[in-house]
């Protein structure tokens, strides 16, 4: 039957309530809706068990849509996120999200995209390693995932949407990005911290995929956290990101499944995701972990970014307050880490190597990095207390 060759809503049904929290309304108007519609040439969706009054979330979604009813316009989107269909492409992830990126690249369904088209549009786009050309032409041959891919985009309104659905999916309990998640609160105040300090022409350079994490909810069009953009902003990203780890480019084959999710929903944007190149950088580092190991690595991370900023860069540090700010108690090594990490007397001797160096773009009274450290209140990161954010400059 029809439900079934759709695959969605046969798979995932709502009851009553569940129909007025897709539909944003009080229940009372979905029963309103049941009986006002129903002798009309559109009328509500017949319930799938009628005992039960239990509706197939599909069929809803797609009626909200085609009417206008309820204060949901994603509703049909919601539906259909709630499917087979988008649990199916999130147990494979990577060949999906290389699909979704390919379709947001065509704008056209994937069923009707012979391989060597398909290879074009990669290359054309210079995105041959985010989207392994090999792989891409494996996942095409696979008719059922290239048809939940048609499907999804489809009713999310493209294969960029779906992505930052897929990314906000990471971020829910139990996720890949749910213990480096904000909070609602937290993902407003970065945006906003970032809004003012960064430019367009700022490169950022994340260093870890918990602050490749951070950055799809300060910088994406649809936050992570749900909040809309109107709300909480949307951080531009004019001159492309990268990936660091240890000081080195990690390249899109060396990063998680969900990594490389995130960077195809930037690249869907229109993001440079193949590197940084010359030109001014924000340095992203995020550590949610207050452990003796992560603290090392933190401090050597900050210490090894700091020292080496050039004129107008910028670095964010986002990491617990028992780590940048509060007494490290009887731990001698994490204290002597963090003196070493902002030792004013060595950051005087890297501003004075800089100069003899003469350092391309630096002016002759460079000096050092302006550092400013604030204890944020509790409830910025999902899983950890309070959290302090450092300011390198």
């Amino acid at each position: 039957d029809a439900q079934e060759s759709r695959g969605l809503g046969d798979v995932y049904k709502r009851q009553m309530q569940q129909v007025a929290d897709l539909a944003g309304v009080q229940r009372a108007v979905v029963t309103m809706w049941r009986s006002r519609y129903a002798g009309t040439d559109d009328p509500f969706p017949t319930p799938v068990t009628p005992a039960a009054l239990t509706y197939d979330a599909d069929a809803v979604g797609e009626w909200l849509a085609r009417t206008g009813r309820g204060n949901n316009p994603d509703a049909a989107i919601d539906a259909a996120l709630h499917s087979s269909r988008f649990a199916t492409i999130r147990e494979r992830l990577d060949s999906a999200s290389s699909l979704l990126l390919l379709h947001a690249l065509t704008g056209e369904p994937l069923a009707d995209l012979d391989p060597e088209t398909a290879l074009d549009v990669i290359t054309d786009a210079q995105l041959d390693a985010l989207m392994p050309p090999r792989d891409v032409v494996t996942a095409l041959a696979d008719p059922a995932l290239v048809a939940d891919v048609d499907a999804l985009a489809e009713a999310g309104y493209g294969g960029e949407r779906v992505l930052w659905r897929l990314v906000a999916a990471e971020h829910a309990p139990g996720g890949a990005f749910a213990k480096h998640s904000l909070t609602a609160a937290g993902a407003t105040m970065v945006t906003s911290l970032l809004r003012q300090l960064v430019t367009p022409d700022h490169q950022v350079i994340v260093h870890g995929e918990s602050a490749l994490a951070l950055l799809t909810q300060v910088a994406a069009d649809f936050a992570a956290d749900g909040t809309p953009p109107s709300v909480q902003g949307a951080m531009p990203l004019g001159a492309g990101l990268s990936v660091r780890e240890n000081g080195t480019e990690v390249p899109p084959a060396g990063v998680s499944a969900a990594a490389r999710l995130a960077l195809r929903a930037f690249a869907a944007r229109g993001t440079e995701t193949t590197g940084a190149g010359a030109g001014d950088n924000l340095h992203v580092i995020l550590e949610p972990r207050a452990d003796a190991q992560a603290a090392i690595a933190l401090f050597e991370r900050v210490r090894a970014v700091s020292h080496d900023l050039a004129d107008r860069d910028m670095a964010l540090v986002v990491a617990p307050a028992d780590l940048l700010v509060d007494a490290l108690g009887e731990s001698s090594n994490l204290d002597e880490a963090r003196r070493a990490c902002f030792n004013i007397s060595e950051a005087q001797r890297v501003a004075s190597r800089h100069r003899q160096a003469k350092r391309a773009g630096l002016p002759p009274d460079y000096t050092l990095p302006l550092r400013y450290v604030v204890t944020l209140p509790k409830g910025m990161l999902r899983e950890t207390g309070p959290v302090s954010y450092t300011h390198l400059r």
